[in-house]
């Protein structure tokens, strides 16, 4: 070969690393500390942890360690490789995974985002495992951003009793250990391009705390998280409320209970004006969208169902609605004082169920079914 040919091959590749490395800023300049002049701290299974430690020639050896060391708004950057460890952030910042993997083996949470200290904080590109409740927890918070990630095999403690307080069954209600991603007490966030596969359930929305409200759960998949559901919106507070909330263009296929299920638990509890919309819903327990009250003076109004895909749901059958067959969209009053106002269920494309739509008779307002699609459907709306 060459001089010259070695020369220009030589050329060429600096220049794939150069547009490389400016593409990588770039896509983080949102978050990283290039433009603010902080410094960015690194991990590396190949680092040593200290007090000092984070910086690309001095890595430090966990993720705990770096966030430790960052600075309030500062960016930590997690290299290839398996790290065994719960990682807790009160402080804002970003934590960007390139190839890691959080293994939380015997440990409560993956990633534990806690208190108003770390709002607006950002986690992309992990795969976080093995947990005993939540993958991902995110508790107290305001702007946070949980995106690109690998959400698999938690709620470890569902079969082990007394291991952590989200896993106790409540009566007839079995623990669920929060789910693999959950949003508690969480505002104005976004949960965007995860995979949320093979947990307990997937991703949980609820005011246990504090109001939720103001979120956007959108492009994710959430798939075969078999003994729970999808995506679940449940009021568990009946002085706070999940509301406002945004749950749009995601696939949700083979969970055990509802694809996505919005509910009151408690009495007073309210789970309202919240938007399913644009979602792919197929081989769920429960039926695609799921809508349940129990008890008196629940909210479940104003709730809107619009424009979705909705295949074959409702596969093994809801126990509370007493409804077997397979079903689209089901909406129960379980307390029958009370009456279900505002639901919209409209534009969706409603395939192969024996029900298409299915309400508890005289409880559900119905004024707001409307321009759906109902392909191989038996009964399109039973009300």
């Amino acid at each position: 070969m060459t001089t010259r040919r070695v020369s220009a091959r030589v050329a060429l590749l600096a220049i794939i690393a150069l547009v490389s490395m400016s593409a990588f800023a770039s896509a983080a300049s949102a978050s990283a500390p290039f433009a603010s002049g902080q410094h960015a701290r690194f991990v590396s299974k190949f680092g040593s942890d200290s007090a000092t430690c984070g910086a690309p020639y001095r890595p430090c050896r966990t993720i705990g360690q770096a966030v430790a060391n960052a600075a309030d708004g500062g960016t930590v950057f997690v290299l290839p490789g398996t790290y065994r460890e719960m990682v807790t952030v009160t402080k804002r910042l970003t934590l960007w995974g390139v190839h890691a993997r959080i293994d939380a083996t015997g440990l409560n949470n993956g990633i534990l985002l806690q208190g108003s200290g770390a709002s607006g904080t950002r986690v992309r590109g992990f795969t976080v495992e093995n947990a005993i409740g939540e993958g991902i927890l995110a508790s107290m918070v305001d702007g946070v951003e949980l995106a690109w990630n690998r959400v698999t095999a938690n709620d470890q403690g569902v079969t082990v009793p007394n291991s952590y307080p989200e896993c106790e069954g409540q009566g007839e209600v079995p623990g669920d250990c929060g789910e693999g991603l959950h949003l508690q007490a969480t505002t104005n966030s976004r949960v965007l391009f995860n995979d949320v596969s093979g947990n307990a359930g997937g991703i949980l929305i609820s005011d246990d705390i504090a109001a939720t409200h103001g979120n956007l759960i959108a492009f994710n998949r959430v798939s075969n998280n078999t003994p729970d559901c999808g995506i679940t919106v449940p009021a568990h507070n009946p002085t706070a409320g999940v509301y406002d909330n945004t749950i749009s263009f995601n696939y949700v296929t083979g969970n055990g209970e509802g694809g996505v299920l919005i509910a009151a638990g408690v009495p007073g509890g309210a789970a309202h004006d919240n938007r399913v919309t644009h979602n792919f819903l197929e081989g769920n327990g429960f039926a695609g969208v799921t809508i349940h009250t129990h008890a008196p003076g629940q909210n479940v109004d104003n709730n809107v169902i619009d424009g979705n895909i909705i295949r074959q749901n409702n596969v093994s059958g809801d126990d509370d609605a007493g409804v077997t067959d397979t079903t689209g969209v089901l909406i129960f009053a379980g307390d029958q004082s009370l009456t279900i106002h505002g639901t919209s269920i409209r534009h969706n494309i409603i395939s192969n169920n024996h029900f298409g739509v299915w309400v508890t008779p005289g409880h559900v307002d119905t004024g707001g079914i409307s321009n759906n699609l109902f392909l191989h459907v038996d009964v399109p709306v039973q009300s």
